[in-house]
């Protein structure tokens, strides 16, 4: 709906404004000192456009007076001074004296919410400490556990080391074994009564029980691997079974060989417990000794099940090479642990709180359960605390025993992961806890206590619900202090806003509504002097600047007849008054040049009226048709013009547009029909800017791609054709043929509809133009090239004979082409050349490397 406003002029007259259309953008604000007093009216219509400028045709600001009297028609004729409305400082004395209880309301406020602020900052330090206390002493408890069992797992480790050095010695020392041994290998006192079969030699020898087996079956050893592998390492029975017999917790020693065999005190029936197919170099006990252990240092093996049915078990392992040659490695030493030694001191733990402690392998499985977690883990431990589940053929814990590999423990395997040692507060198995966690160095086992978080701080707690009641009295203390002065406030509030924050919202949006376009509005009452007075100026201001802008608006358009906005964006600046001197910007652009053909013969039959009518008219028909293809004219040069493309596409759409706007023209006997226009068009870097001074500038374009466009259209007066472009105007238009310029390249592009559409000319060098350039002359409408297409094939031997440099041959060709197509005008061209550069010679710059040029020296003619 449309909204009509009376407003007083400045000289006393009064006009209708349509207040819905006031909003104006983008203007020129170059002269908005001056535009109080002048006015523009634009008189344009059907082409013409005409400015006149007055001292009266545009409005000018009203004075205050005549503006009261026109916003208030009920108000007194007389000052605002005289006036009973009151001062906004007598308004704020007025309220503040009438309520001096507020001062004093604000001063206990801040005492009492000053109580508050200490109450909750002594509860949260006094929770936060008690809560660290808990966690401290968590942690400690967790440390003291894997100290413990550092201290039982150490002397093991050093066994081991000791192990490792007599076994090493042991094989670098040659043994004869005394009859007693070899009998009980099953060999005579010289040793010459090897067995059919090594696999599970076992025997009993020196007093203890020692257990030998070669996984060698069906494979006879030859006597000097008898004697190294067999006679060597039984020195070692002695020291393996002592080794067993002085610590305690270890079940046995061995040694792995890495021949495939094993010897290990004391006796084992490894024959019929170890599987026939297990590999020994294969087993995880051994591979573990060696992987990333360069320092061939004892490690911890996760836990397993002994394949000799000795129960679940972790083992102490390193590498053994012969002494003085550590690349030839001897196998695995080893010292058997039951994990029950180690169960039994996780078990007798005891937590101050009613949590439990869990003892986890290398690898994150369950080692130790006690009954109380059984539960919580979905695990069942048998008698001797060792895991139970369904074994499948294999000889590792399932996975449901690792918290690596279970899905609600992988918050607790993140932080066991991440860290050796600490203690988090997590949800595990449904239930908020407190887990504490320490890692056992030597083992990388790992000591972990849980603790439902509301035992371990139920102190804290404690304390924090005592404060919390405190600081509740203090809450509804203040609450009613608060609900006090409330009261006070919403009365103070309410008399505010009716009287102050009202209007000033309304004289906000008003301001608002004015910086937004919407320049006229009606001045509101108020009885505040102070929001009046500023309401009537902000009113006043409002009109002036909506007629300041309409001015503007108005000298704007007319300055963008004579400079186009998108000449300035493509400068790259918003309006005129940003333009200065010497502005530039290089940018790839196409160049358009179009010309009216024997335009000063036609003028000679016209008026000078008569003449600016129709090229005026003629412009009219053609320019919206280059801004219809985004590009603009930048120069009017007579009966010619420069336009400006940022897409080449575009140019050359706007060429054919161009053409088809000719043949409308001369259809409806504009210049008698007569009417030709020339159009040139080529593509490539432009230096866009500003030349002149500060008194008087003109905005231009620079480059070699603005003259080798000129040039293209002053030939199509000797191609007798409508539209000439380059190559590389037309390439994101056309996929042109880029074969190499030493194969002479010729190209007809040929449109979906079987025409030819773009006539390929030849290399030119224009005049003032030293690299040839491919050009092409381009089809306006369908079929224009109808009457050579069939002669394709001729016109491409004759361009490339010529390029060659073979100028018999292209004459020759000319000559049959010319009967053929008598008036085709490249034919007449390539044949005028042929003949210049036989009688004067080829060009002094070709070579023969490239494509010969038509060379052009001379100004084109219409013949």
């Amino acid at each position: 709906m449309e909204t009509i406003e009376t407003i007083q002029l400045g000289d006393g007259r009064r006009t209708r404004r349509d207040r819905s259309k006031n909003k104006v953008g983008d203007v020129c604000m170059s002269s908005m000192s001056t535009s109080t007093s002048l006015g523009v009216e634009d008189r344009c219509g059907g082409g013409a456009c005409s400015r006149h400028t007055t001292d009266s045709s545009l409005p000018r600001p009203a004075s205050p007076e005549s503006e009261n009297a026109h916003t208030h028609p009920t108000a007194l004729p007389f000052s605002f001074s005289s006036t009973k409305r009151k001062m906004v400082g007598s308004w704020v004395i007025y309220i503040y004296v009438g309520l001096v209880i507020i001062p004093l309301a604000v001063a206990g406020s801040v005492v009492v919410a000053a109580g508050f602020t200490s109450t909750a900052m002594s509860k949260n330090e006094n929770v936060d400490y008690m809560r660290n206390l808990a966690d401290d002493s968590l942690i400690e408890e967790a440390a003291r556990a894997a100290d413990v069992l550092e201290g039982k797992l150490q002397p093991l480790a050093s066994l081991v080391e000791m192990l490792v050095q007599e076994t090493a010695l042991a094989f670098a020392t040659p043994r004869v074994p005394p009859a007693e041994e070899l009998a009980a290998y099953g060999y005579d006192a010289s040793g010459n009564n090897p067995p059919k079969s090594w696999y599970g030699a076992l025997y009993n020898y020196g007093g203890g029980d020692m257990a030998l087996m070669l996984k060698q079956a069906g494979v006879t050893l030859t006597p000097e691997e008898i004697e190294f592998w067999v006679w060597r390492s039984g020195g070692l029975d002695s020291i393996y079974q002592h080794s067993v017999d002085s610590f305690a917790g270890a079940i046995d020693a061995w040694i792995l060989t890495s021949n495939n065999g094993m010897r290990i005190a004391p006796y084992l029936d490894l024959v019929h417990t170890w599987p026939y197919n297990l590999s020994v170099v294969d087993y995880d006990i051994y591979t573990t000794s060696l992987k990333d252990n360069p320092k061939h240092q004892v490690k911890w093996t996760s836990l397993y099940n002994d394949l000799a049915g000795q129960g679940w078990m972790t083992s102490a392992v390193a590498p053994c090479y012969m002494a003085h040659n550590t690349s030839f490695l001897l196998g695995v030493v080893g010292v058997d642990l039951s994990v029950v030694n180690l169960q039994t001191f996780i078990l007798d733990l005891e937590i101050g709180w009613s949590g439990y402690p869990v003892l986890l392998s290398s690898d994150g499985t369950v080692m130790s359960l006690p009954a109380a977690g059984e539960k919580e883990w979905g695990l069942v431990m048998d008698d001797d605390n060792q895991v139970v589940f369904a074994n499948n053929g294999t000889y590792d814990a399932d996975d449901y025993f690792n918290v690596n590999k279970r899905e609600d423990t992988v918050k607790l395997s993140q932080a066991l992961m991440e860290s050796k040692n600490g203690c988090e507060y997590m949800n595990l198995f449904g239930e908020k806890k407190v887990v504490a966690w320490q890692t056992i160095e030597s083992t990388g086992m790992q000591v972990v206590l849980l603790v439902e978080e509301k035992e371990l701080l139920a102190n804290s707690r404690k304390v924090e619900r005592i404060m919390t009641s405190g600081m509740v009295v203090v809450a509804v203390a203040v609450g009613l202090l608060v609900a006090t002065m409330m009261g006070v406030a919403i009365a103070f509030t309410t008399l505010m806003r009716r009287n102050i924050s009202v209007p000033l919202s309304q004289l906000m949006q008003m301001m608002d509504s004015i910086g937004k376009g919407n320049y006229y509005h009606d001045t509101p009452y108020y009885p505040l002097y102070e929001l009046q007075s500023t309401a009537d100026v902000v009113s006043r201001v409002g009109r002036q600047l909506g007629q300041n802008v309409e001015f503007l608006h108005i000298l704007n358009r007319g300055y963008q007849r004579f400079l186009p906005k998108a000449f300035l964006e493509t400068l790259g600046k918003r309006d005129v008054t940003k333009v200065e001197l010497g502005n530039c910007k290089e940018q790839i652009l196409s160049i358009m040049f179009g010309d009216i053909r024997n335009f000063a013969a036609i003028s000679m039959a016209m008026t000078p009226q008569e003449l600016f009518q129709a090229l005026n008219y003629y412009l009219s028909q053609v320019g919206p048709v280059i801004s219809k293809h985004g590009g603009f004219i930048d120069k009017y040069l007579g009966d010619g013009f420069l336009a400006i493309f940022r897409d080449s596409a575009n140019a050359i759409a706007a060429a054919k547009d161009i053409q088809q706007c000719i043949t409308r023209l001369n259809q409806e006997g504009f210049m008698q029909g007569q009417l030709r226009v020339g159009v040139g068009v080529h593509t490539g870097p432009v230096l866009l800017g500003t030349v002149g001074f500060e008194d008087r500038m003109d905005v231009t374009v620079i480059a070699d791609v603005v003259n080798i466009a000129s040039r293209l259209e002053d030939m199509t007066k000797l191609f007798k054709c409508k539209v000439l472009a380059t190559e590389e105007a037309l390439k994101t238009s056309i996929h042109l043929d880029n074969t190499s310029h030493s194969e002479f390249s010729f190209s007809d592009v040929v449109s979906s509809a079987g025409h030819v559409e773009y006539r390929f000319v030849g290399h030119i060098c224009p005049k003032g133009v030293s690299t040839p350039v491919r050009v092409y002359s381009v089809a306006a409408e369908p079929g224009e090239f109808a009457e050579i297409e069939p002669f394709i094939a001729p016109l491409q031997n004759m361009i490339r004979a010529f390029e060659r440099g073979e100028l018999p041959e292209t004459l020759q060709l000319c000559g049959q082409l010319d009967k053929q197509i008598p008036n085709d005008s490249l034919v007449q061209v390539y044949a005028d050349r042929a003949r210049v550069y036989q009688q004067n010679g080829l060009p002094p710059f070709w070579d023969g490397s490239s494509p010969l040029p038509l060379v052009f020296d001379q100004k084109f003619t219409n013949s």
